[in-house]
């Protein structure tokens, strides 16, 4: 997993031309140029047996044309691929095509709409209204479970680059011209979001213009099965970082899993009951927000691998001009709203009457045998060299896919004549499969990103911190001052020494064992007699608050 920035810089040093300064490597191929010998043939003979060693790496060095500027593209991202036996066929692929058309009609507008956003992006929060438009009323039984359509989704991309607020109100938008009482207030304590989520009306319910209580009145049905939309979702990502806001992780997670029944203890307004969970959640974040936040914790837990997470794969040309293509036409909105009506409306709990039961769905036997040997696959994956943050949303792949493929399903059925019983043909599977993958590619790509944001950020920092401590730090002084876990001073640290920035000496303590130093290059010669109890790194740590 090499950039074609990095390739370029590398093949360039191997033939002796010298360094393109138009471009920019990572921090990494910098730390290897800067520690490379300066005489000719000791610094091919060093660069030469590192791009070697890989054959990754050679095959992508030996490919670049070092008298060719390097393409703008975004780094190549390996992807694991499926075993045969859980990959489509030519004939399956075509076949989807012809799987939920208004997909690719909703799409067409949206990225007319808006087109700075990925299109993957506007085709998945498409998928997203469709199962907020089914809410909960719609499920698949697969062994011992019932899946539901609704999805967590995460556009994941760079500030300005990528349209996400626009594209997040293209789907806003849509849900409001349907249905706007299957949105939730947007910002919440975790308090309220259970009273939303069980359907208790806001205390100033009496107080609201008539049209504001009857779409209170009327999203009350569907409490715990309506979207939560967010723009910045760094809030929820932090969430658990602020005490006011504790325990909204925990619901979020449990209100996915669809429980029937969820009760929870509350200061103000005593036990609150949540019926029929099956929320849908849509949020945009950026890598940075997203490496601040979301630390290995939060994937083995098991809290990412319930979302579908999506990271751009190329930038997107600017437009010379989009005409008015703002209001979306009816053949985008009337079918989502149809889908909506034509399922039964949940009842009023306070009347007496008892909630709907959802609507079972069938598959056909192609579909289920598709859908097991894509489980299957993703198993033998998750058994092999896989980054261990990625194994839970490996295990989760064939959920999502099977959920995407029941939402195709029942928009087709709501076109069909009445009396037809909804069921998930192969085609929808196929379709389902393939906008999976084009997921699980886009969750490689911000691993990625992620890896690059915060090991970049890390080795920037300490370098800066040691730029302002010429006696040296100790790791536990660095963690001290920075924040940054452990593991990753470490890995940082060993890229700065690599490249000949930091060097390190043992300091000896008369109250107890030896410690190890890290100090820059160049910054005179280390005190034996100074203590690393002497060294006070208070007041560096404002420069990363």
């Amino acid at each position: 997993m090499i950039s074609a920035v990095d390739a370029y810089i590398l093949k360039r040093a191997l033939v002796g031309m010298p360094t393109d300064e138009s471009v920019q490597a990572s921090a990494l191929v910098n730390a290897l140029m800067a520690s490379a010998p300066a005489d000719g043939s000791k610094r091919f003979a060093y660069l030469s047996g590192i791009v070697n060693a890989d054959q990754a790496l050679q095959s992508a060095v030996l490919a670049v044309d070092p008298a060719k500027p390097p393409q703008k593209q975004t780094a190549v991202v390996y992807v694991p691929e499926l075993p045969p036996a859980a990959r489509l066929k030519d004939a399956q692929r075509k076949s989807a095509e012809g799987a939920c058309r208004w997909l690719d009609t909703f799409t067409g507008w949206a990225v007319k709409r808006s087109p700075l956003t990925p299109p993957a992006f506007l085709e998945a929060g498409a998928i997203w209204l469709l199962g907020l438009s089914i809410a909960r009323r719609a499920y698949i039984q697969l062994e011992h479970e019932r899946i539901f359509p609704h999805l967590y989704m995460l556009w994941v991309a760079t500030t300005t680059r990528y349209a996400k607020s626009t594209g997040l109100n293209c789907i806003e938008h849509v849900a409001n011209l349907c249905f706007p009482h299957m949105l939730m207030p947007q910002e919440s304590t975790p308090e309220a979001l259970v009273m939303n989520l069980a359907g208790r009306l806001p205390d100033n319910h009496g107080e609201l213009r008539p049209f504001v209580r009857d779409l209170l009145q009327k999203g009350s049905l569907y409490a715990g099965q309506r979207g939560l939309l967010i723009d910045e979702a760094s809030s929820l990502l932090g969430a658990q970082k602020k005490d006011y806001m504790q325990g909204l992780m925990e619901l979020l997670l449990k209100a996915y899993d669809a429980p029937n029944l969820q009760m929870r203890s509350t200061k103000s307004a005593g036990m609150v009951v949540m019926r029929n969970l099956g929320l849908s959640l849509l949020g945009a974040t950026t890598p940075a927000a997203m490496s601040r936040y979301v630390g290995v914790e939060s994937w083995e837990t098991g809290q990412m691998a319930r979302y579908a997470l999506l990271f751009p794969d190329s930038l997107l040309p600017y437009p010379e001009g989009t005409g008015d293509h703002y209001n979306p036409p009816l053949d985008v909105t009337s079918p989502l709203l149809h889908l909506h009506e034509l399922l039964p409306e949940p009842k009023d709990e306070l009347l007496g009457d008892d909630t709907i039961e959802p609507m079972g769905v069938l598959a056909e036997a192609d579909a289920i045998k598709a859908y097991r040997a894509y489980a299957r696959g993703l198993h033998e994956l998750v058994n092999g060299e896989l980054d261990e943050r990625l194994r839970g949303n490996y295990g989760r792949l064939a959920t999502i896919a099977m959920k995407v493929a029941l939402s195709l399903a029942m928009l087709d059925w709501s076109q069909q004549a009445p009396g037809n019983h909804p069921r998930i043909l192969a085609i929808h599977w196929y379709r389902a499969q393939i906008i999976t993958e084009s997921w699980r590619a886009s969750l490689h790509r911000l691993l990625q990103a992620l890896n690059e944001t915060k090991d970049t950020r890390f080795i920037d920092r300490i370098a800066v911190l040691l730029r302002y401590s010429p006696s040296g730090l100790t790791i536990r002084d660095m963690a001290r001052s920075t924040g940054i876990p452990v593991r990753d001073i470490h890995g940082s640290l060993e890229v700065l020494i690599d490249s000949g920035e930091v060097e390190t000496y043992t300091q000896k303590s008369p109250t107890g064992p030896s410690t190890t130093v890290y100090k820059r290059c160049g910054d005179g010669n280390s005190d034996p007699t100074r203590h690393v109890s002497d060294v006070n790194p208070s007041g560096l740590s404002t420069l990363y608050s």
